[in-house]
């Protein structure tokens, strides 16, 4: 056995990973489906005798099944307000779960059509439309995913769980659209909108691809640890687009569009930003406190207040701020206390000294002016000295404006299972192929065996990266890796 460093992004911990040869084994999952002109019954689930609700093909399942979903209406059929009548969900309300379906096993659960023709109707009853209670759950796949809605949250996976993979929903007219803790989950081309708000997560390590946040209260709301979201859009919400703390998050390629407060909101520790666009927010493009957040690569424009407002929590604030478009921010006078800005790209409230090199702040001059109207052709840096300590140079500017795009993964493995929980070792079949993406979605190598794997990560800079193992019966695994030398 031989031992490369790579360590796997977890809640607390960089686990060192060693890879070995072993053989996996395979075991035939059973299919149950439903469908609307489905019974229910202790039976139910062949494709001749489908069930009517999920409800009834989950108590039927064993773990690691698979029910597939045919088009149609589920929940509280008859608009009555009372679960549990024939073929209707078994709703638990105001006892248990709380929950219109509750996912209590290791499942696999998709619809045959698609979010657009299978709506999973709460009726407005106080409940969580769907709770995952179990780890591994699948819910939703590419164009086989759900519409959740009229209920107090869309999609709940609750405390103590990881590794859940949630695909191609719609969650629409909830509280909450998607709400979950637990560690390890992967949230990959979900649409909320209409909701209090759109995502709400906490935990560790999950990873959020192509999903879309519109029109709720806050698009995105989440802190914990080790999250990573790529190529996720925030618009037209009420509040923040993206607002979260907590520690080690890497956010590439999203885009935070007309939003009602800041686009990106954020305190904590650790924060890694690049590539990801908020323009035209009614107040700020990223606000945040805390310290160690990287922001590179972005654009902050248009926004009604600030590109960039650096906050005071109590402690040491601390960034580094560096190659972001940063112009076309604050064209109307704004009071905060005593004093009133007009021009800021950048506002420091935080009592501490930032840098701010090589960003372009609209023109080739550099930096604009501080306090003139528009049209001022750049934005300037503006120094809240009502808080003792708030100051901010420029050593350096760009001339030019930085092209920011917005990555998407190239091959999202919409259909990888992630793996449950931080592990030692990971098995490396013969007939199995490990794939190796950057974050921004580019492809960087296909290995097939331990000694090609090495030699990748020899020459890999020291970072985060997603890998997807695929076995010779087509299974995909996904694991996020850090090279760490």
């Amino acid at each position: 056995m031989s031992c490369l460093k790579l360590s796997q992004f977890s809640l607390s911990i960089l686990a060192a990973l060693c890879l070995t040869v072993a053989a996996g084994a395979t075991v035939e999952a059973a299919k149950l489906h439903v469908a609307n002109n489905g019974v229910d019954s202790p039976t139910c689930g062949d494709k001749s005798t489908p069930c009517r609700s999920i409800s009834q093909a989950i108590a039927n399942a064993s773990p690691g099944d698979r029910i597939i979903v045919g088009p149609g209406r589920y929940g509280d059929l008859d608009g009555d307000g009372t679960f549990g009548e024939t073929g209707e969900e078994d709703a638990e309300v105001n006892t248990g779960c709380d929950c219109m379906i509750k996912v209590d096993k290791q499942l696999t659960l998709e619809s045959r059509d698609g979010a657009a023709a299978t709506v999973l109707d709460a009726g407005g009853a106080s409940i969580d439309v769907l709770r995952i209670a179990v780890s591994g759950t699948v819910f939703g796949k590419k164009k086989k995913g759900f519409t959740l809605t009229h209920a107090t949250t869309g999609v709940l996976i609750a405390s103590g769980t990881n590794g859940v993979r949630v695909a191609a929903n719609l969650v629409i007219a909830n509280g909450t659209g998607f709400s979950f803790v637990g560690s390890g989950h992967v949230l990959s081309g979900n649409v909320a909108s209409a909701n209090s708000t759109g995502f709400s997560f906490d935990g560790s390590g999950h990873l959020l691809n192509g999903n879309a946040a519109s029109a709720n209260g806050t698009g995105f709301s989440f802190s914990g640890s080790g999250h990573v979201l790529t190529g996720n859009v925030a618009n037209a919400n009420g509040f923040d687009g993206f607002s979260f703390g907590g520690s080690g998050h890497v956010l590439n390629g999203n885009v935070a569009t007309a939003n009602g407060l800041p686009g990106f909101s954020f305190g904590g520790s650790g924060h890694l930003l690049t590539g990801n666009v908020a323009n035209a927010n009614v107040i700020n493009g990223f606000s945040f406190s805390g310290s160690g957040h990287v922001l590179s690569g972005n654009s902050a424009l248009g926004n009604k207040l600030f590109g960039i407002r650096i906050n005071n929590s109590g402690g040491v604030e601390s960034a580094t701020i560096t190659k972001n478009n940063l112009f076309g921010n604050n064209s109307q006078p704004i009071a905060i206390g005593v004093n009133t800005f007009t021009n800021c790209g950048l506002l420091n409230r935080s009592g501490d000294s930032f840098t701010a090199p090589n960003n372009f702040w609209g023109t080739a001059t550099g930096p604009g002016t501080f306090g003139s109207p528009q049209p001022e052709p750049a934005d300037n840096v503006c120094d809240d000295l009502s808080v003792p300590g708030s100051s901010t140079t420029v050593p350096s500017f760009v001339t030019k404006e930085f092209k920011v795009k917005v990555n998407v993964l190239d091959e999202f493995p919409a259909d990888a299972v992630p793996v449950l929980a931080p592990r030692s070792t990971i098995e490396f079949p013969g007939e199995s192929q490990l794939s190796v993406y950057a974050l921004t979605g580019q492809l960087l190598a296909i290995v097939s065996n331990q000694t090609q794997l090495a030699l990748t990560t020899r020459h890999l800079p020291n970072g985060i990266y997603l890998t997807v193992k695929t076995y010779a019966d087509g299974r995909r695994e996904l694991v996020k890796l850090m090279v760490k030398r």
